[in-house]
């Protein structure tokens, strides 16, 4: 690995080492920590897949997360190697994360609605599975637009 030295905005100087990619140090950090983060995601998603089988949205939440994960590794590589990507990469996190939080509050709905009527999950999950599969295209369809547009 090599040291390059360079002059920071504050005329202060910083030290990075690079490896053969090309990338430095805090990048390569970067892609193990999610390197981790996938790992432990998928044994999390499924120990809690094989514990709680019925509830879909929970599930589907670990596995956004999980997707995040895979992504941020490859964003990391890709985004380093070309600048221009960085927009797409920014569209596609800002889409998944949004899908993120509308699986929590259709999950949290669901939870209501089945407490309110003393129901179990399973009882419950195909209508708010469909709600969720409408709001997820939705936001895919409205981040499609403003993707277009942007370009």
């Amino acid at each position: 690995a090599a040291l390059n030295s360079t002059s920071t905005a504050q005329g202060k100087w910083s030290i990075t080492s690079q490896n053969k990619m090309g990338l430095d140090a805090d990048q390569f950090a970067l892609m193990a920590i999610f390197g981790l983060s996938c790992i432990l995601g998928l044994v999390t998603l499924r120990l809690y897949v094989r514990n709680n089988s019925n509830a879909l949205l929970k599930i589907a939440m670990l596995s956004w997360y999980v997707w995040l994960c895979f992504m941020s590794i490859f964003n990391v590589a890709i985004s380093y190697t070309y600048d221009s990507t960085q927009t797409t990469w920014t569209t596609v996190y800002n889409t998944t994360g949004q899908i993120m939080a509308l699986t929590g509050i259709v999950d949290v709905a669901q939870f209501a609605y089945c407490r309110k009527r003393l129901l179990r999950l399973h009882e419950a999950n195909s209508l708010f599975f469909k709600v969720y599969c409408v709001g997820v295209t939705i936001l895919a369809v409205g981040f499609g637009v403003q993707a277009t547009l942007d370009h």
